[in-house]
């Protein structure tokens, strides 16, 4: 027996995004997903290892965001792009982002209350993860 795979009506659609049956969340910035404080362990490509704490701020919806330290050193963060050109939206990525401070870049993705990614240094090459907190010193 075949099945066919049929699809929904466009006024159908329309009328399940309009009463919010379909969510629509994946569509924000990465910086809307993100937590106020953060407790993280990376791994060195070195086996060295190390934990710290991230307190975001957010750039509310901008795409723009950082990633403070508790020393007052930063990273300035933004989403990922979103779209192709000649259409693209920067800092539109619902999940991705890249930080930057000095020679110091990080990649990773926002999921739920998690940061993952990885890090890159002149010397030195890590993985990170950080898992959301209350309060982180």
């Amino acid at each position: 027996m075949r099945t066919t795979l049929r699809l929904a009506p466009p006024a159908a659609l329309a009328f399940l995004i309009g009463i919010g049956s379909l969510s629509v969340s994946h569509a924000s910035s990465c910086d809307e997903r993100l937590r106020k404080h953060y407790k993280c362990s990376a791994t060195y490509d070195d086996g060295a290892s190390s934990e710290y704490c991230l307190r975001a701020e957010a750039g509310n919806g901008s795409g723009v965001f950082a990633l403070a330290e508790p020393s007052g050193d930063f990273f300035l963060c933004t989403c990922a792009p979103r779209g192709k050109a000649p259409n693209v939206e920067f800092g539109g990525g619902g999940r991705d982002f890249v930080c930057r401070r000095d020679e110091i870049v990080l990649a990773g993705k926002v999921t739920g209350i998690k940061l993952t990614g990885y890090g890159s240094a002149p010397a030195v090459r890590s993985e990170f993860t950080c898992r959301a907190v209350e309060t982180c010193p």
